[in-house]
């Protein structure tokens, strides 16, 4: 394809000047397109995330049941177990959402 390289008007194959600048025409090459390769830190920071959110139930039941040794109390390792339970689930969407926006955003320009 052959192109003006003050305009950037286009011209087909035959045509050696710009008729509207009077310079001799340019070749540009097909450009291909190439996709950005994934970034390898948003994979592994979004697998750490989804692997905190699914082993929260064992995670919270390790950490309730090493704060609870000596003194067990029904109603307070229920509640403890449910306030890891969650503070895990909060944390592993934290770590995951970054990575999610980052293909969101990456989706939308394609």
């Amino acid at each position: 394809m052959l192109i003006c390289p003050v305009c950037k008007s286009e011209y087909q194959e035959g045509f050696k000047t710009c008729s509207d600048c009077k310079c001799d025409l340019i070749e540009i090459p097909d450009v291909i397109v190439k996709s950005k390769p994934l970034k390898v830190g948003k994979i592994i920071q979004f697998l750490i995330g989804i692997l905190i959110i699914l082993y929260s139930p064992i995670l919270s039941y390790h950490f309730t049941s090493n704060y609870f040794i000596g003194s067990y109390d029904p109603d307070r390792y229920l509640w403890m177990l449910k306030a890891f339970h969650s503070s895990f689930l909060l944390a592993g969407s934290i770590i995951c959402l970054p990575s999610l926006i980052y293909w969101w955003k990456r989706m939308r320009r394609k």
